[in-house]
């Protein structure tokens, strides 16, 4: 099972964002990472105390919208073992 949070769920170009996203069991997953769809977007998390976070900054040149995150977990033999979608809106 895999819980993910995106803080904040909506910003503009150029904000901070935080995806953190949990495991269960934690020993499941060697990695989680994430793609945003239909951006050509992707990304690795970084695993401290139990939670897999990224914090980045929405790119300059992301248009206005809504777009799925998909976030997906990895096994040790670097198999997707589960996914969950979340969203980002990017405001004009």
């Amino acid at each position: 099972m895999l819980d993910v949070e995106v803080e904040p769920a909506r910003g503009r170009a150029g904000d901070r964002v935080v995806l953190a996203a949990r495991v269960s069991p934690p020993e499941a997953a060697s990695g989680v990472h994430l793609s945003v769809e239909g951006y050509g977007y992707g990304e690795a998390l970084v695993q401290n105390g139990g939670v897999w976070r990224l914090e980045t900054t929405v790119p300059m040149e992301a248009p206005p919208g809504d777009y799925r995150i998909n976030v997906y977990a990895v096994d040790a033999s670097g198999r997707a073992c589960g996914e969950t979608p979340a969203a980002f809106t990017v405001l004009a």
